[in-house]
């Protein structure tokens, strides 16, 4: 008989794996230009899907 696993999934929106991405730039203490640089990146990125 097989043995069963549990399997957890986690699953974020892309806005929500975003935001933790910019959370944890500032928790790296990155400069506030280079942070907002991603962020309109993921914009862009959000915007052409």
């Amino acid at each position: 008989m097989k043995k069963l696993r549990i399997v957890e999934q986690n699953f974020l929106t892309l806005e929500e794996g975003c935001n933790k991405y910019l959370d944890d730039c500032r928790a790296r203490n990155l400069r506030e230009g280079t942070i907002n640089h991603y962020r309109q990146s993921y914009v862009q990125f959000a915007k052409f899907f």
